[in-house]
């Protein structure tokens, strides 16, 4: 349908045409994708012409992993939704786009996330103190032989425990105050 703007779970196994969204509004299953729609600014009165279906999955890593697999997602989204709309974000962009997104989400995510995994390759990721983050990176350049080496054997193994990154927060800075 032209003009028809919707977000898909796939996991959830249903549609949710935005339309009708409301800022902070509980989706459940749609929360990442309001996240995307509130941080990049796109809402029911946005006009785009032809509409547009936003359709995500994640296969084989629970919700919770550890992995920053939300942060990666919320990072592929920005990047799709600005080609779509005409612009081109950088990386630094994208990453502050994506901590605005997870404090949305109330997962607590920081920087690393998505510095981590939106970054091809090895690297070293630094940055200073303050709300404010720029990270700094540092490429490690790896011989062909052994980036294809690390390729082959790199495997993850699920331990079947939930995290969440706003409570491991909460529980460092509550250590923090108690000077534990």
């Amino acid at each position: 349908v032209s003009g028809r703007r919707t977000v898909v779970s796939v996991k959830a196994n249903e549609d949710f045409s935005f339309d009708k969204l409301q800022t902070g509004e509980e989706l459940s299953d749609f929360n990442l994708h309001r996240a995307v729609l509130e941080t990049i600014g796109i809402n029911k009165d946005t006009s785009i012409e032809d509409g547009f279906r936003l359709s995500t999955e994640v296969s084989l890593i629970d919700k919770g992993s550890g992995l920053g697999v939300s942060s990666i997602l919320l990072g592929g989204c920005f990047r799709v939704l600005g080609e779509l709309l005409g612009k081109d974000y950088t990386d630094e962009e994208i990453f502050r786009m994506v901590f605005v997104a997870e404090q949305i989400m109330k997962t607590g995510g920081g920087w690393q996330d998505q510095t981590g995994g939106l970054t091809k390759g090895l690297k070293i990721v630094s940055t200073d103190a303050g709300y404010e983050q720029k990270p700094d990176i540092k490429r490690i350049n790896l011989s062909p032989e052994f980036e294809k080496f690390i390729s082959e054997k790199f495997i993850v193994v699920p331990t079947g425990q939930r995290h969440f990154g706003r409570f491991i927060v909460n529980d460092v800075a509550g250590r923090y105050l108690d000077k534990n």
